[in-house]
C-alpha cells in the first residue's frame, strides 16, 4: 500500500491489513484494534440506545484498557442476543454489536476487527451498497485517526508534554469529547511543537475517536 492509498482508501480490510503488518503486533492486537471496533459500534445510531448497547460499547472501551474478564463477555453476548429477539427492527444493529464483542480475540486480530466493522456497515446500510461503501470509508477514517500516517512517523518531544497539554489530552481521552482538539493544538504550539502532522490532525475535521494517535502519544499509551 502506498501513502496515497493509505490516506484515501475506503477499504477497511486493506487498511487494517497494512496497519497490522506495519505496526507493533502486540500493541495493535491488544488495544488499537479493539478501540477501532468500539469506535465503529459507537457510530451505530439506533432509535433509542438502551442499557444493553451502552454497556456493550463501554465493555469494548474497557477491554482495550484491560479492565474486563471473560465471564463479563459471556454475559454481554447473552444480553445482546436476548435484546435482538425482542427488538426485531433493530436486530441487525444489535447483532453487529454482538459480533464486535465476540470478535475481541487475539489471534488474527486485524481480520476479526474487519469482520466486526463489516457487520456494522452492512447493518447500517440495509442492502444499500452506496451507503455500505460510505460506512466503510468512515471506518477507514477511524483507523487513520487511531494509527496516524505510518508513512510519516512522528517523534514527540518531551518538552511538548506540559501540564496543560497532558491535562487536555487526559480530559479528551476520558470524556471522548474531541471538541477541544483545536485547543490542544494551540497548547502544543505554545509548548514549541511545530510538527504539521500533529497540528493538522488536531485541527482537522476528523473523525476523532478514542485511541487517537496524538492523544495516545501524549499520554504514553501508543
Amino acid at each position: 500500500m502506498t501513502e496515497a492509498e493509505w490516506l484515501t482508501s475506503g477499504d477497511p480490510y486493506e487498511v487494517l491489513r497494512h496497519a497490522f503488518q506495519d505496526s507493533d503486533p502486540e500493541e495493535f492486537k491488544n488495544r488499537k484494534a479493539i478501540l477501532f471496533v468500539a469506535a465503529c459500534c459507537s457510530h451505530i445510531q439506533m432509535s433509542s440506545r438502551s442499557r444493553v448497547e451502552k454497556e456493550a460499547i463501554e465493555w469494548l472501551f474497557a477491554k482495550a484498557d484491560g479492565d474486563t474478564e471473560k465471564r463479563e463477555k459471556r454475559a454481554m453476548l447473552w444480553s445482546l442476543e436476548r435484546a435482538s429477539q425482542r427488538r426485531v427492527n433493530e436486530r441487525d444493529a444489535l447483532m453487529a454489536i454482538h459480533t464486535s464483542v465476540s470478535e475481541t480475540r487475539v489471534s488474527n486480530f486485524y481480520a476479526a476487527a474487519f469482520l466486526a466493522a463489516k457487520r456494522i456497515s452492512q447493518a447500517l446500510a440495509q442492502g444499500d451498497k452506496a451507503l455500505e461503501e460510505k460506512e466503510d470509508r468512515i471506518h477507514c477514517g477511524f483507523i487513520r485517526c487511531i494509527l496516524g500516517n505510518p508513512f510519516r512517523p512522528v517523534t514527540f518531544a518531551p518538552e511538548w508534554q506540559t501540564t496543560t497539554v497532558v491535562l487536555l489530552a487526559q480530559s479528551i481521552y476520558e470524556s471522548r469529547d474531541f471538541s477541544p482538539m483545536a485547543i490542544l493544538a494551540d497548547a502544543l504550539q505554545d509548548a514549541g511543537c511545530d510538527n504539521a502532522e500533529i497540528l493538522d490532525h488536531c485541527r482537522g475535521p476528523g473523525p476523532h475517536v478514542r485511541g487517537c494517535w496524538v492523544v495516545d502519544s501524549l499520554l504514553g499509551k501508543a
